[in-house]
C-alpha cells in the first residue's frame, strides 16, 4: 500500500483541495490482487488504489470512455511475422499505467483509507492524472500513449488501432524516459497466453490455463478425449444426442449438455501440452505471396431453429491466424463480391478432406 502511494505522489497524480461547492467527491478504495507468471506460480502480492468509478455518470463525470485493445487476430499475426523473419519479440511493461494519463475533467476524489491527512480531513483530492477505477482512465491512458508512441516517430495503422510501426532502435530507452517501466526481456507471456520462441518459430499455448479450468470443474483426474465432440450427432434442446456447439443450451440444461461439455473438458484434458506453432518457412514467397482461407457451412443445421452455422479460417504462411464460427450474414460479403468481381481474390471448391474449416461446423472423430 504504501508503495502504490509513492508512486501516485511521485506522478503528481493529485492535490489537497477544499471540495468547491456543487461538486461531488469519489471514493477511493483499496483492492489486492496476487500476481502470478505464466506457470501459475506467485511472484508478488500487489495493492492497487480504485476509484468507485461506477458512481460516475456520462455526461456529468466524464465523456468518453472507450480504448482500443488489441484484437488477438493482430497479435497471433505479427507473432507469425516474427517466426517467418526470426524476429525476437520482446515486451515491457509500464508500471501504473493509467496514473500516466492526463483528465480533460475536473474530477475530486476522498482520501484513501488510511493515508488521511492529519488536520485535513475535510479537504479532498483533486484528480489532475487519471486513477484506476474512474470510467475514463483507459481513455486517457490510451491518448497519452498514443501520442507518446506517435512523437517517437511510430506510424500508427489504418486498420488496427493498438499496432504502431517503426525501427526498434532505441525504443525501449526512449519509453523509459517517458515512463517507469520494467524491461521484461524476451515475450515469454501475454494475456494469459505461454510464448515460446526458439529459432525454428514461435508457439502459443495456454497449459496453465487449462489446469485451472479443469481445477474449477474437479476434473484435474479426468479421462481425457483426443476430440471435443461425439461425431456424427446434434444436440437439441429435447434431443438425447451429444454436442454441436453446447453453449447454445444453457437456459434450461439437460444431464445431455453436462456430459457434452464434461466431454470438452476432457479433450483440454487431453490436448493439454498442445499449442498454436508459426513455424519459419524456407521461402518469403510462401509467407507473402500466399493468403488461404477456408470457409464451410452446413445446412439447416440447428435442429431447434433450423439456422445454418458458418466457419472460417484463415491461414498466413501456412500458420492459422483467425477462426471465426457466425450464424449470420455479414455486410463484409459485399466487399468480398466487389474483391471476386475485381480479380483479387479467386473462390475455389475445396473437398472435404482438404476443408480446414470443417471442424467449425461439425464434429469428427479422431480418425
Amino acid at each position: 500500500m504504501i508503495e502504490e502511494m509513492e508512486s501516485i505522489k511521485g506522478n503528481q497524480t493529485w492535490c489537497l483541495v477544499p471540495l468547491p461547492p456543487g461538486q461531488r467527491p469519489i471514493g477511493l478504495k483499496w483492492v489486492f490482487k496476487v500476481k502470478k507468471n505464466s506457470s501459475g506460480e506467485v511472484v508478488k502480492h500487489k495493492a492497487r488504489l480504485v476509484a468507485k468509478g461506477y458512481v460516475q455518470q456520462q455526461g456529468i463525470d466524464y465523456e468518453e470512455a472507450f480504448a482500443p485493445v488489441a484484437r488477438i487476430e493482430s497479435v497471433r499475426l505479427l507473432l507469425a511475422l516474427a517466426a517467418q523473419e526470426g524476429w525476437a519479440v520482446h515486451h515491457m511493461d509500464v508500471k501504473s499505467a493509467f496514473l500516466n494519463g492526463e483528465l480533460r475533467e475536473e474530477v475530486y476524489v476522498k482520501q484513501p483509507p488510511g493515508f488521511i491527512v492529519e488536520g485535513e480531513e475535510q479537504k479532498v483530492l483533486k484528480l489532475d492524472k487519471a486513477l484506476y477505477g474512474l470510467r475514463q482512465a483507459p481513455r486517457a491512458w490510451n491518448d497519452k500513449l498514443h501520442t507518446t508512441l506517435v512523437g517517437l516517430g511510430f506510424q500508427h495503422s489504418a486498420s488496427e488501432h493498438a499496432v504502431y510501426a517503426r525501427e526498434i532502435e532505441a525504443f525501449k530507452r526512449q519509453m523509459q524516459s517517458k515512463f517507469k517501466m520494467s524491461d521484461l526481456g524476451l515475450l515469454c507471456f501475454y494475456l494469459g497466453i505461454e510464448v515460446n520462441q526458439t529459432e525454428d518459430g514461435i508457439t502459443l499455448s495456454q497449459a496453465a490455463y487449462a489446469r485451472k479450468i479443469l481445477e474449477r470443474a474437479g476434473m484435474e483426474a479426468c479421462n481425457p478425449s483426443h476430440t471435443p465432440m461425439e461425431p456424427r450427432l446434434k444436440l437439441s434442446k429435447t434431443s438425447t444426442a451429444a454436442p454441436v456447439d453446447a453453449t447454445g443450451f444453457m437456459e434450461a440444461p439437460t444431464t445431455e449438455h453436462l456430459s457434452a461439455v464434461k466431454r470438452i473438458l476432457r479433450y483440454v484434458a487431453g490436448t493439454i501440452e498442445y499449442g498454436c506453432s508459426y513455424k519459419k518457412t524456407a521461402s518469403k514467397l510462401e509467407l507473402y505471396g500466399y493468403l488461404h482461407g477456408y470457409s464451410d457451412s452446413d445446412m439447416a443445421g440447428d435442429i431447434d431453429t433450423c439456422k445454418s452455422t458458418s466457419g472460417s479460417a484463415i491461414a498466413l504462411s501456412k500458420n492459422p491466424v483467425f477462426h471465426e464460427r457466425s450464424k449470420h450474414i455479414d455486410t463484409r460479403f459485399y466487399y468480398i463480391r466487389e474483391c471476386i468481381g475485381d480479380g483479387k481474390m479467386k473462390v475455389k471448391h475445396v473437398r472435404t478432406e482438404e476443408q480446414l474449416a470443417d471442424i467449425l461446423t461439425k464434429p469428427f472423430g479422431r480418425d
